[in-house]
């Protein structure tokens, strides 16, 4: 049975690469993939080697020789795990994939854009297939470019370049039914939903979403896709086949100026899930500690 109860815990080790900065770290960016648990430390600019651990007993498998690029969590893909990494002798950023004993299966690269001149980190996203990785980047300021690799071999499948005279700011993205979503803001007002073709590159709609809350999370599943607020609290639904408005509440209530808040809703086998905390606060040790009022399922 299920009871929290702790398997196992080992100390997480961070030994810092030649072009790491300095501690603090902590360890960051955990991905669970086929009874394995890969994760690297977080230290402002680029994180570390990533780790591979054995899910069952905590013991290390094997370390990459390559530093992760900070803010960018690995991506499970069939049999192997997609990263963004940085080249420790020449400074390249590439995108990489590894086999599950450690072993390299791909990598695209360097990026044209690699260091000097990498404005921004590449976020990465998988859908539940595993067949297309897809690449968003900032090359630099003005530009987005969505890129689409064969998971099987990183044969690069298409690029999109969107060329902004403004900045834009970028919020969040998700791979789903082989397709590329992507949330922006587009004015002071506004924000974009936008849908690609997963083997083309083609638009297949773009849909204008009421708000501009400046931190705003993307779920997409069960046939729609959800711009929720953090600000707001509000959750507003798009047909993710046509880009049509399906729906919207402000349900989520409560501020974190009075101790009531809640987390980013999970979505999940047609049920849109969110935790209401009541208290929240530092203990002793340093970590947070919160209260759980209510589970609701919308």
């Amino acid at each position: 049975a299920f009871t929290g109860v702790a398997v196992w815990s080992v100390p997480a080790v961070y030994t810092a690469p030649p072009t790491a900065p300095p501690a603090p770290t902590v360890p960051a960016h955990p991905t669970y993939f086929a009874g394995r648990v890969f994760y690297t430390f977080e230290s402002g600019v680029n994180s570390s080697n990533m780790v591979a651990i054995n899910a069952t007993d905590g013991s290390t498998l094997w370390v990459t020789p390559d530093i992760v690029v900070t803010l960018i969590w690995p991506v499970a893909l069939p049999n192997l795990v997609a990263y963004t990494g940085q080249d420790v002798a020449t400074g390249d950023v590439y995108v990489t994939a590894r086999r599950v004993d450690g072993t390299l299966a791909w990598r695209h690269g360097p990026l044209a854009w690699s260091p000097p001149g990498l404005w921004d980190n590449p976020n990465l996203d998988v859908d539940a297939e595993g067949a297309i990785v897809f690449m968003y980047a900032k090359p630099h300021i003005g530009l987005r470019q969505v890129t689409a690799f064969d998971a099987t071999n990183g044969v690069p499948l298409w690029t999109v370049n969107d060329t902004h005279a403004e900045y834009i700011l970028d919020y969040d993205t998700y791979a789903y039914a082989g397709d590329f979503f992507r949330l922006t803001t587009i004015n002071a007002t506004s924000m974009q939903l936008q849908r690609l073709d997963g083997v083309t590159g083609a638009s297949k709609w773009r849909s204008v979403v009421a708000t501009a809350d400046e931190n705003s999370i993307l779920l997409v599943g069960n046939g729609l896709a959800m711009q929720f607020g953090l600000s707001s609290r509000a959750v507003q639904a798009f047909d993710a086949g046509s880009g049509g408005f399906a729906w919207d509440t402000a349900f989520l209530k409560g501020s974190p100026t009075t101790g009531t808040t809640v987390t980013v809703p999970v979505w999940r086998f047609g049920t849109l899930y969110r935790v209401t905390l009541v208290a929240f606060g530092l203990v002793p040790s340093g970590c947070f500690r919160a209260v759980v009022a209510a589970e609701e399922r919308v």
